[in-house]
């Protein structure tokens, strides 16, 4: 097969003080599917960064060795000159959004490269079906879930079909079945020739279509695994390689939650916006000293109905109830420590240890270390968070939750840029956490974490509860 790229001797810095990729070297073939992998913050990101161009064109820094594509040298051309060999999909989807509407973010990209209407419609179509978006088309952008705004992003650049694709963790905000059509749709991009590079912590999708699983670790390229070679790692070699599972755990689900209160209790919750009904005369009840799981479809109600417990979002009807005593929005607000899924919005310290004394202003630097250990941040606490890789930055703000003394605290989405490594000691720092009696509740997609973590799972469908279980 023709080699698409080939990185020689190839090291970017974007400070000069710490060089974040060393010495890769690389080869990737056309038609071939790659998969990076490795601990949060090994330079997977960055990898795929200098693939697409932005790093050194957007993101500056230096550069030593050569990158090649086609045998040309890639170093010299533009983000303009790359985009046509590659797609990208970035780790954060709002950051390539451009248009108001769904139907037009898709078919921007195709507009500006003149296609005609016919082909546009042709592709369109195709990507629209194998994502399963045709619901989302005339919605504004605004408006979508953090994992349809994943969606659009990987339907919009996949509408441009260039030679290949590089995905910085396209599953991170999808629920399981918004997964399984992800996969569905990198095979059919598989077999039709395209190159796919995917930087991306949950393998269990992958693992039928990988050519070679690469494993970085502090900017290196450690091992390189083959496709025929991946399922001979047991759990044993994946936990010492801190990778996660290669198969999905199965949940097994006990008795139903019964009962009237609870240290949270909803009561005949209903919120409404923008003239929709997005949860529907809800009643869920949350002990204390537990973890609560709250799982659904993307756009179920999840992250709403969190928010309304949490007094980001006011109830239309009914009541939350804290400690049996019914609690207005702005007093549960003062209560809570509400994780969000944007990590981004919730960083406003202009350094780690700023950040863990916003609100808190008394918590020490030993006790700021020992948070940092716990999580494995080993990071001066004058460092700036928003240098930071999105799985540091989730850690983080899971740290200042671990120290901010509230009882309540609701995550949403806590793994979604985390390796197996890391994933296991967050888990073991929330329950931690509920063995001192807070209450937890958690919004995810990551079942694997769900069996690590949780005491209780939540359905929600369609902004009603389905079920509400204690695992067995």
């Amino acid at each position: 097969m023709e080699i698409l790229v080939e990185l020689q001797n190839y090291s970017f810095s974007y400070t000069v003080n710490k060089q974040t990729l060393k010495n890769i070297n690389l080869k990737i073939h056309q038609g071939e599917f790659v998969v990076i992998t490795g601990l949060s913050g090994c330079g997977k990101t960055s990898l795929t960064r200098v693939l697409n161009g932005l790093c050194p064109n957007f993101y500056q820094g230096k550069v030593q060795g050569k990158y090649k594509i086609y045998g040309k040298n890639a170093g010299n051309m533009s983000i303009s000159e790359l985009s046509k060999y590659w797609g990208s999909v970035f780790q954060d989807p709002r950051s390539q959004f451009l248009a108001k509407r769904v139907k037009d973010e898709l078919v921007l990209a195709m507009e500006n490269a003149c296609e005609s209407r016919d082909s546009m419609k042709e592709k369109l179509d195709s990507v629209v079906k194998y994502l399963g978006i045709e619901n989302l088309l005339d919605r504004e952008m605004m408006f979508l879930s953090s994992g349809e705004k994943q969606k659009i992003a990987i339907g919009s650049v996949f509408c441009t079909y260039p030679k290949g694709f590089v995905l910085d963790e396209p599953s991170a905000n999808l629920d399981s079945t918004a997964t399984r059509e992800l996969a569905g749709f990198l095979k059919q991009v598989k077999e039709k020739g395209h190159t796919v590079v995917i930087s991306e912590h949950r393998l269990y999708y992958l693992k039928d279509l990988i050519d070679r699983l690469i494993i970085m670790r502090d900017g290196e390229i450690v091992r390189e695994i083959s496709g025929k070679d991946i399922n001979l790692l047991d759990d044993v070699k994946i936990n010492k390689l801190g990778l996660r599972m290669l198969d999905v755990p199965k949940i097994r689900a006990g008795e139903d939650i019964c009962g009237d209160s609870g240290f949270i209790s909803c009561k005949g919750i209903k919120c409404i916006k923008d003239s929709l009904i997005i949860l529907n005369d809800i009643d869920a009840y949350f002990e204390a000293g537990r973890v609560h799981a709250i799982l659904g479809e993307n756009g179920a109600g999840k992250s709403s109905l969190c928010k309304v417990i949490t007094g980001l979002y006011r109830e239309s009807s009914g009541n939350v109830f804290i400690n049996n005593s019914p609690i207005k929005p702005k007093k549960r607000f003062s209560k809570t420590f509400f994780v969000l899924q944007d990590i981004d919005y919730q960083l406003y310290g202009y350094s780690i240890r700023n950040e863990f004394q916003i609100g808190r202003s008394k918590v020490s630097d030993k006790e700021i270390e020992e948070c940092l250990e716990s999580i494995n941040l080993k990071l001066s606490l004058d460092t700036n968070p928003q240098i930071l890789s999105g799985g540091q930055k989730q850690r983080l703000l899971i740290g200042t939750a671990y120290l901010s003394g509230k009882d309540i605290i609701v995550l949403d989405e806590p793994t979604s840029g985390l390796d197996g490594f890391h994933m296991r000691k967050i888990s073991k720092i929330i329950r931690e956490l509920a063995n001192k009696g807070k209450t937890i509740i958690v919004i995810t997609h990551d079942m694997e974490f769900v069996s690590e973590s949780a005491d209780t799972i939540l359905y929600i469908g369609n902004g009603n509860i389905q079920y509400h279980k204690y695992l067995s």
